[in-house]
């Protein structure tokens, strides 16, 4: 008799284990989506953003470059057109990086659709 008191009384414990055990796993895996779709949209959308701010400036810096090229051309300032070749240099690899991300946030947003 002890072995079939002893079956009834461990199947409730069993279902009360894997109930509770079920509910923690589930709130444990709603709080933890870092990965979600609208986690990654986000983040698709700032870099987007980024990567046109970074072209922009890179714009900004490449022409503020060719300009201090010029001015040091017309004062015979070595110094200031070494330094409009750097600015001009830095601009493009700025520039650069920034369609780089951009490819990278399109490809995100397209893993979305």
């Amino acid at each position: 008799m002890t072995s079939k008191n002893a079956g009834r009384t461990i199947v409730p414990w069993v279902v009360v284990a894997l109930l509770v055990g079920g509910i923690i796993g589930y709130y444990s895996g709603q709080t933890n989506q870092k990965w979600s779709p609208n986690y990654i949209q986000e983040t698709a959308y700032m870099m987007g953003n980024n990567a046109n701010s970074m072209m922009q400036m890179g714009q900004m810096m490449m022409n503020a470059g060719q300009m201090m090229q010029q001015k040091g051309l017309v004062y015979n300032d070595t110094n200031m057109m070494n330094f409009g070749k750097e600015f001009e240099y830095n601009g493009t690899m700025m520039q650069n990086l920034g369609n780089e991300m951009m490819g990278r946030s399109n490809g995100m947003m397209g893993m979305m659709k």
